[in-house]
């Protein structure tokens, strides 16, 4: 029902108008796989965060023709400068590090467009890790690939902390050692590190950001929908979750942030129809009660 509402917005032209009016925004578009196919993957294929390939060069093909691509780092230094921007600037990041990115990244660097890859750095391929044995960590980034990626000079590299652990809830010292390690491995592996951080699993509430900064972090990044402005607090960036089942009508509806409006009309409808089911459970009781069937 979502794609349905999506579609309806287009064909009405909520979307275009609502793109025209985040036009002087940034929107961040997060992906996690792409084109998962290995039956031993960790990719999150059920959560539908794997976008095929054929759709993701689709959505780059669109945002070529309608968008401008920058990097992390390019709005990062805007941000510090009060520089304006492109209108209809779009940044890519890709959260886990995994290994799948590989069948994309060729045609990224054909066509010149950055992304950040948010990598966590204890959950990193082996180097020796064969596709017979498929350890836990075998769909992942090698450090190898990630160098090789690295002297592309498009591609940066932010933390999505050592572990992956939900950063809500760790003691001070347990945060700081997420933070700081993570970081300090990045900077020592590779060229191109962005200051950043990805909340693992957009867990940010109660997090001091003081800490984050304190580490060395000049923002951070979470999964709540929204466009982002200049002024937008650096250490909760908005990000465009995108999915496998996104057509080209919701794809557009993410890139203009028309998805808490869809997500409220989803959420209205079920209630509606949710409500509808109840009151005629209860008038199928009703009825029975009436005509002397209850219990029978």
């Amino acid at each position: 029902m979502k794609l349905s509402f999506a579609w309806l917005f287009h064909v009405l032209g909520v979307t275009r108008f609502a793109a025209w009016w985040h036009r002087k925004d940034v929107v961040i578009l997060n992906y996690h796989g792409i084109n998962v196919t290995d039956k031993g993957s960790h990719a999150p294929s059920l959560l539908d965060l794997s976008v095929s390939r054929e759709n993701f060069t689709a959505q780059i093909t669109y945002l070529r023709r309608r968008h401008h691509v920058i990097s992390l780092g390019d709005f990062l230094t805007a941000r510090a400068a009060a520089r304006k921007l492109p209108d209809y600037s779009v940044v890519l990041t890709f959260d886990d590090g995994y290994r799948d990115f590989l069948t994309v990244a060729p045609l990224l660097v054909e066509l010149n467009l950055p992304a950040t890859l948010f990598l966590v750095t204890d959950m990193m391929r082996g180097e020796d890790s064969g596709s017979e044995s498929l350890p836990k960590d075998a769909d992942r980034l090698s450090w190898t690939e990630v160098g090789a990626l690295d002297e592309h000079g498009i591609f940066e590299f932010g933390s999505h902390t050592r572990s992956h652990t939900s950063l809500t809830g760790l003691s001070r010292e347990e945060l700081d050692h997420e933070l700081r390690e993570s970081l300090h491995e990045l900077s020592r592996r590779v060229k191109n590190v962005v200051p950043a951080l990805a909340y693992p699993n957009g867990a940010h509430s109660g997090v001091s950001t003081e800490n984050i900064a304190a580490a060395g972090y000049a923002c951070a990044l979470t999964i709540d929908a929204g466009p982002n402005q200049l002024r937008t607090n650096p250490y909760f960036l908005r990000r465009q979750t995108i999915r496998g089942e996104d057509d080209k009508d919701m794809f557009v509806a993410r890139l203009s942030c028309l998805t808490p409006w869809l997500y409220s009309l989803r959420k209205r409808k079920n209630a509606f129809l949710n409500g509808r089911a109840v009151m005629a459970t209860q008038s199928f009781k009703d009825d029975k009660a009436a005509a002397g069937l209850e219990g029978s």
